[in-house]
């Protein structure tokens, strides 16, 4: 009886886990992809005004051209709230709990 008992609660902590990844990570690909696509569309901006005669003259007197790092940002800010989520559903501790018993 014990064992049928903390094997349903193993399973129901997995399924938990696996519905929290499977959160985490459409978020992230949600977010990635519309960050990649601003990016990409900026930077045809960018590209389309050096090659203008008007982007050309202006060039001349830039300090330098503002190329975004959007991707390490993203995943700074990613990783912490990931993080943060991990921690806040004791997905960490229950892992580390696990690994003790054994």
């Amino acid at each position: 009886m014990y064992k049928r008992k903390t094997k349903a609660v193993f399973f129901a902590n997995r399924t938990a886990k696996i519905r929290t990844l499977f959160i985490i990570l459409q978020n992230f690909l949600e977010v990635f992809l519309f960050f990649s696509l601003s990016a990409i569309s900026l930077f045809h901006y960018v590209n389309s005004a050096r090659l203008s005669s008007l982007g050309k003259r202006v060039q001349k007197y830039a300090l330098f051209v503002y190329n975004p790092n959007i991707l390490n940002s993203f995943f700074e800010v990613f990783l912490k709230e990931s993080a943060k989520t991990l921690k806040d559903n004791d997905v960490v501790e229950h892992i580390f709990d696990r690994i003790r018993k054994v």
